[in-house]
């Protein structure tokens, strides 16, 4: 993850045009929901992820529905699923701090403010009172 100008991280366009062992980026699903946008859900994949910040990739229909930069977002993502364990997913809460409109997709980087490990399928359950605690710094 790079420094945008506005200080947040986010993943650079040249790391990612250089190719990520096993295919384009880490290929795991998510979905990205604008707190402020109410029920919408854009589905993407997650390219890039660290302690402070996630880079997703949406198909280019989806540049209309795409919050700006410093929107309040949550993000789920499908994490692998073991045989063991139950379905399990990464829920974030962030802030958007770019958004690339590319050719025949939209990058979109956001800053990771808290993070959850949730059971997937009751991640939405109490994500309310989860939104609407007082955020501290992010993570570092």
């Amino acid at each position: 993850m790079t420094a945008t100008r506005n200080g947040a991280h986010a993943a650079s366009t040249a790391s990612m045009k250089q190719p990520h062992p096993g295919g384009p980026g880490l290929g795991l699903s998510c979905h990205l929901f604008p707190t402020s946008m109410g029920s919408v859900e854009l589905a993407g994949t997650v390219v890039d992820i660290s302690r402070s910040g996630i880079l997703i990739v949406l198909g280019s229909g989806k540049i209309s529905g795409v919050p700006h930069p410093d929107a309040v977002v949550r993000v789920v993502v499908d994490l692998p699923q073991h045989p063991w364990f139950s379905p399990r997913c990464l829920e974030c809460i962030g802030s958007v701090s770019e958004v690339l409109p590319l050719e025949a997709q939209v990058e979109v980087a956001v800053q990771i403010r808290q993070m959850r490990v949730t059971d997937q399928g009751t991640e939405g359950i109490s994500s309310h009172d989860w939104l609407s605690a007082p955020s501290e710094e992010p993570i570092q």
